[in-house]
């Protein structure tokens, strides 16, 4: 359902194909970044571990990507 949102918001909220490249492109960094950060800064693994642990299979737990980095990228 969450997958929709991104061809939805293309056709409903950013009319333009521009707008909608710049806001799928921060997010794409905004995600990696994230990801990134989750097992190099104490503060945001353990903020990240307090929202999505129990969600994390367990290839990203040993620092693969997650399912939601590689639906941005």
């Amino acid at each position: 359902v969450f997958n929709l949102i991104i061809p939805l918001s293309y056709l409903y909220v950013f009319p333009e194909k521009w707008q909608m490249i710049k806001v799928l492109t921060s997010l794409m960094v905004l995600f990696i970044l994230t990801d990134i950060f989750r097992h190099k800064i104490g503060w945001i693994q353990s903020l990240f571990k307090s929202f999505f642990n129990s969600m994390l299979r367990s290839h990203e737990m040993d620092g693969k990507l997650t399912g939601a980095t590689w639906v941005m990228i």
